[in-house]
């Protein structure tokens, strides 16, 4: 059982739960750029554009998109045609 405590630009923080009354314990995770709940599509786009560029140029790149189910991956990656066109 993980709980977020905080998202910075370049880690996110989790309080794991400890097992057999052990305390928790925190773990965080650090990346090349985060982005909050409250980021926008275009924040995201603006942060992630010469990626997509080096993508198109013949580059390989990998953007991870990671969060619970339901909670806005696919539309902040593809915006929000993609289900009404797609499905």
């Amino acid at each position: 059982f993980r709980t977020a405590l905080g998202i910075t630009d370049e880690k996110i923080s989790f309080s794991q739960a400890g097992k057999n009354g052990r305390p928790a314990k925190l773990v965080e995770f650090n990346f090349d750029k985060c982005f909050s709940p409250e980021t926008s599509q275009d924040q995201v786009f603006q942060d992630v554009k010469r990626l997509v560029q080096s993508s198109v140029d013949g580059y390989n790149v990998c953007i991870f998109a990671y969060g619970q189910k339901g909670s806005g991956k696919t539309f902040t990656l593809f915006g929000p045609n993609y289900l009404s066109e797609n499905h």
